[in-house]
């Protein structure tokens, strides 16, 4: 992810297996200065967008640290569904899934 007026760096997105399920999860990292600028919706909807309809996946998910509230927030803008709690590290976590919109501009 680049901030869009300068080019700077400020964080990644990623598409890569996911660690239950047999899904493909979505997962991001922003530095901290880059936070609440709809940096990571914008980059997820991109990526989520490429896992649809350039490789043509029925699903896909995201585990989001269960006390960070600002993930979860990301995860309820892009209308994922909670599907489940896990503990990885010995933390809790909420998985939540994605399925490809019929219809949509996703």
């Amino acid at each position: 992810m680049r901030q869009p007026e300068s080019g700077t760096r400020v964080g990644n997105t990623v598409l890569q297996p996911a660690l239950c399920e047999g899904t493909v999860e979505v997962g991001h990292h922003l530095l901290h200065g880059a936070w609440r600028q709809g940096h990571a919706v914008e980059a997820a909807r991109a990526v989520l967008h490429d896992g649809f309809h350039t490789l043509r996946l029925a699903h896909m998910s995201a585990v989001v640290h269960a006390t960070n509230a600002a993930s979860r927030c990301v995860t309820a803008r892009l209308d994922t569904t909670a599907t489940g709690a896990l503990t990885l590290n010995g933390m809790p976590h909420r998985r939540h899934g994605c399925v490809q919109p019929a219809a949509s501009g996703m």
